[in-house]
């Protein structure tokens, strides 16, 4: 009996060694795609949209895309009027980092319209192909209810880009990161698995130049 529990136990132990190192493997592999150039310009999008309904404000918003977002740059949220009464959040990769939003020349990640109880998201370069229709209602999103409510007169800019990016910084040295890194690393996988297409894109090792021009090319600018 003691024979046979000690095996038992030696099996269990050969188990956990194989399934945390199976663990390791996927997350060094997952590391290194991290680091090549044509890992820029990625973000997981299904993250995204669970920030647009459950952030309690804009600023909130931003904190938590910032979170999610793994590239060495800030994104900088814009809202402003779609027309027909909606509105637009867009969120941009500060590529030249000086924490100042400039459509015409920082790269578009994401884009949003909200209105008449539903939103739209829509990716963009990398993520083009992504598309999620949402709706809401009352209090189901604070955020997005109190920026159809509110009379914008002028569009709004991330402006605590300095603020911003310390709490980024912060929050990469959290365990609660390393949760979100888990959580990109299985959207880029799921979407690896729905998108061939896509899953060259995440494969890619063209030089950052090349990449940053391709993915600008196939995106599309806020307000399109």
């Amino acid at each position: 009996m003691k024979s046979n529990s000690l095996r038992n136990a030696g099996i269990a132990s050969v188990a956990s060694m194989a399934f945390f190192a199976g663990c390791s493997s996927e997350q060094k592999s997952y590391e290194k795609w991290m680091e090549t150039p044509g890992a820029a310009n990625r973000i997981n999008l299904d993250a995204v949209q669970k920030a647009l309904e459950k952030s309690k404000s804009i600023d909130d918003f931003e904190k938590t895309v910032n979170e999610i977002y793994e590239g060495p740059h800030l994104v900088l949220i814009e809202v402003k009027e779609d027309g027909n009464g909606k509105k637009r959040i867009s969120g941009y990769e500060d590529v030249n980092n000086n924490k100042m939003l400039n459509p015409e020349s920082d790269f578009l990640l994401f884009s949003s319209s909200v209105g008449d109880g539903a939103y739209e998201l829509r990716g963009a370069g990398a993520h083009s192909y992504y598309h999620y229709t949402g709706h809401y209602h009352g209090g189901s999103s604070l955020m997005l209810g109190y920026i159809i409510g509110s009379m914008m007169t002028r569009p709004y800019y991330t402006t605590a880009g300095a603020d911003l990016y310390t709490h980024r910084n912060n929050y990469r040295a959290t365990p609660q990161y390393n949760n979100q890194q888990r959580q990109n690393m299985a959207f880029r996988k799921a979407q690896m698995a729905k998108n061939p297409s896509a899953a060259k894109g995440f494969r890619s090792r063209v030089s950052s130049t090349s990449s940053y021009k391709s993915s600008r090319g196939s995106g599309f600018r806020s307000g399109s």
